[in-house]
């Protein structure tokens, strides 16, 4: 097995870690979820250069379910762009319309035809792509078992492409004499043109060419070939295939075996003079190809159902061949499926991946009487919010809760007392620029008449009447203080709201407002950033929250998916993607009596990986790993990293720790700052730091062994780690060992 790869281009994306449910603002730690601080879509494993933590690269790897990086190998052409990639919801020919020699320069290459007068006509060729091939949300009995799907349902009829091969200026002669017996290049396969007339073009697939001379025997395609003997004065051949004699071959004719092989007879060069051996051009191919005027194809005398042709002439001049291929049954294309071209299967697509960016992953929670949202990265940190609760179990009757209020305001003022909370956000309008902090009134001072606020992460701000708080860029204004009574209002600065909360990769979720009480429902907001990063200008989910049965839950969710609809993942699961450059993933939750949902929020583009081919064209996964000379300044400040190895085979563990490399397992430094000696090995979670702009954990032992048992502790025994370090021991190694 292959465990280190090459890092293709990192795709930007801000990282957040789930918190606990329940907790408030807070860190990354360890713990029974610490792989949540690392999602495979946003993580690398790095290893020393010269490492020997195979072992517990794999266990890692494993566990975090990181898979390699798929490569393809041979001509082929990816739908994207450097910045247009293939969304959810887009077709093929919206990434690009026609493909040319530039995109595939062997397959579509231009190229030069010579008829029998040995005349040279240029010919280019092309191939138009499909509006009918959508990258969708869908599932189907027939494929994966009903699993939900992302990737392409092709039902029987589907147009996928166009293939062009059109003549610049006056093409050949549209006539048997002059186009019969010789060659022409279609779509990188060299063909032989046996016959020509009102009805179409006959071709034999050259797949192996030879000359034969007489009394030879010579291995064409696998196949042992000698002449038998001529007839008709030279104008026939009768050859001698695997020991089997046939029947007469004229010049541009052909003779097909049992096994479906096909033997054309190019040239006859018949020479009956003393001393001179007569000779054949055989070839050997898979069959003889029929391209009516306007019909579909057959090879062999067999139609080849969805492969069209239409060929043109003008003034009895050839002008172009095309082929259309259409679905003719049912298809599905996910990642790691292909479609091959019917018939002349010299094209396919094929799909190799869906790609997420970062995920922020929060949780839409009916619990008993509230509706909260759980997780929620904000600039301080993960923080859980409880929207709405309900004391009649009627109707939704506080905004947080009664004990806690929430203060919402869709105004640029609000009104606030001691210990009332509530959110400040920025968000610049037509930017992807955006801010939210909660903020809490602290305190009063009636003898210098000030109020202090702070903020969720420990800032703090004391003004007096007419000053600015500043958290972050978010700026409000005192503008009412009555410090004796504890009342304050305050007054939003530019582009600040009260009334939502932005996360740190950009959804917006709205809040509710007093007038909005009263009911037994109410729809929360989540709006994704538009496909170039602005924030507030994307698609809309709704999450109609309601009280039923004297419960909350989450009884409706609305979007405009991908599919049409959320699918079913099982009896108490949906599932939805938001038909979006964003794709915004929902998990709707239905099993018990409070129905709830989370949502995951990409922040950048989701999109898939989808090539049009050369049917020799191959994929391979390479290795889960990078050597510590292969990070980047760029995946540093983009990915969140695992480090294993230490200092002294490590050299980015050594910039962790801030010991030189290479700091070996005996040297004091690395005694001194690890605690780690023989048996003994060190989980360290690193958070924001010059070295580690994301978060980063530290897996090193003395040895590699202790380095691997380090790593199976972490996979197997995660809940008895907690804070953001451990120093594991002897007997806690043996434990695994």
């Amino acid at each position: 097995m292959k465990l280190l790869k090459k890092i293709a281009p990192i795709a930007i994306g801000a990282v957040f870690a789930l918190s606990t449910v329940g907790s408030a603002l807070g860190a990354a730690t360890l713990g029974a979820n610490w792989k949540n601080n690392f999602p495979a879509a946003n993580t690398i494993i790095v290893v020393g250069d010269e490492h020997d933590d195979a072992l517990a690269l794999t266990e890692i790897a494993r566990y975090l379910q990181i898979s390699g990086v798929t490569t393809v190998t041979g001509e082929s052409y990816l739908f994207e762009k450097r910045k247009d990639k293939l969304n959810l919801g887009e077709d093929l020919n919206q990434i690009r319309s026609t493909l040319t020699e530039e995109q595939l320069p062997t397959i579509l290459a231009e190229e030069k035809y010579y008829d029998t007068n040995n005349e040279e006509f240029e010919y280019k060729q092309k191939i138009t792509t499909s509006d009918e091939i959508k990258l969708t949300h869908f599932q189907d009995y027939d494929y994966k078992n009903n699993k939900p799907t992302l990737g392409f349902e092709l039902e029987s009829g589907t147009f996928v492409l166009d293939y062009t091969l059109e003549f610049s200026g006056t093409g050949p002669s549209f006539d048997g004499s002059t186009l019969e017996g010789t060659s022409i290049v279609l779509m990188g396969k060299e063909y032989y043109i046996s016959k020509v007339d009102d009805t179409g073009i006959t071709l034999l697939e050259t797949t192996t060419k030879a000359t034969v001379e007489e009394d030879a025997t010579v291995n064409v395609g696998g196949k042992n070939i000698k002449i038998a003997y001529f007839s008709e004065g030279g104008k026939k051949v009768a050859l001698v295939v695997d020991g089997v004699e046939t029947t007469p071959i004229a010049e541009g004719k052909t003779y097909r075996l049992k096994d479906g092989t096909v033997i054309g007879v190019r040239t006859i060069i018949y020479d009956t003079r003393q001393g001179y051996k007569s000779k054949v051009v055989v070839t050997v191919g898979t069959g003889k190809i029929f391209l009516p005027k306007e019909g579909e194809v057959k090879i062999n005398d067999k139609t080849v159902d969805g492969l069209n042709s239409y060929i043109s002439s003008t003034d009895d001049n050839l002008q172009s061949i095309t082929l259309e291929w259409t679905i003719d049954e049912t298809s599905f294309l996910g990642p790691g499926d292909e479609i091959v071209m019917p018939g002349l299967k010299a094209l396919k697509l094929m799909m190799t991946e869906m790609v997420f960016p970062a995920e922020e992953r929060i949780e839409v929670d009916a619990d008993r009487t509230k509706l909260l949202l759980r997780g929620v990265p904000i600039k301080e940190g993960k923080i859980d919010i409880t929207l709405l609760s309900s004391n009649d179990e009627e109707t939704w009757t506080h905004i947080g809760t009664e004990s806690e209020p929430l203060k919402t305001s869709n105004t640029p003022t609000l009104k606030l007392q001691r210990k009332d909370s509530f959110f400040a956000t920025l968000i610049k309008p037509l930017e992807d620029e955006g801010e939210s902090y909660k903020i809490t009134v602290t305190d009063f001072d009636k003898d210098k008449n000030t109020v202090t606020f702070a903020s969720a992460g420990g800032k703090k701000c004391t003004v007096t009447q007419n000053e600015e708080c500043e958290f972050g860029e978010v700026v409000f204004t005192v503008s009412g203080l009555n410090a004796t009574a504890k009342e304050v209002n305050i007054t939003a600065g530019e582009d600040v709201y009260f009334d939502v909360i932005v996360t740190n990769a950009g959804a917006v979720f709205t809040l509710p407002l007093s007038d909005e009480l009263g009911s037994g429902t109410w729809s929360l907001s989540m709006i994704e950033e538009d496909e170039e990063g602005r924030i507030k200008e994307g698609k809309i989910i709704e999450f109609e929250a309601a009280i039923v049965d004297g419960k909350s839950t989450v009884k409706k969710i609305i979007a405009t998916w991908a599919g049409g609809k959320m699918l079913e993942e099982d009896d108490d699961t949906d599932v939805g993607y938001v038909e979006s450059p964003l794709a915004t993933k929902v998990v709707y939750k239905t099993g018990g009596d409070q129905d709830d949902a989370i949502v995951s929020y990409f922040g950048d583009e989701v999109y898939g990986k989808v090539y049009l081919a050369g049917t020799g064209v191959t994929t391979a996964t390479g290795g889960v790993g990078i050597m510590a000379s292969e990070l980047t300044a760029e995946m540093k400040a983009t990915k969140n990293i695992v480090s294993i190895g230490g200092s002294g085979v490590n050299k980015f563990s050594a910039e962790l720790l801030g010991l030189p490399f290479p700091t070996y397992g005996s040297s004091e430094e690395w005694i001194s700052e690890t605690g780690v000696e023989a048996g003994m090995a060190l989980v360290k979670i690193f958070e924001r730091t010059t070295v580690c702009p994301k978060v980063c954990l530290l897996v090193a032992g003395f040895h590699s062994q202790d380095t691997y048992r380090a790593a199976k502790f972490l996979t197997t025994k995660p809940e008895k780690l907690t804070g953001t370090e451990k120093l594991l021991r002897q007997a806690d190694l043996a434990t695994v060992a």
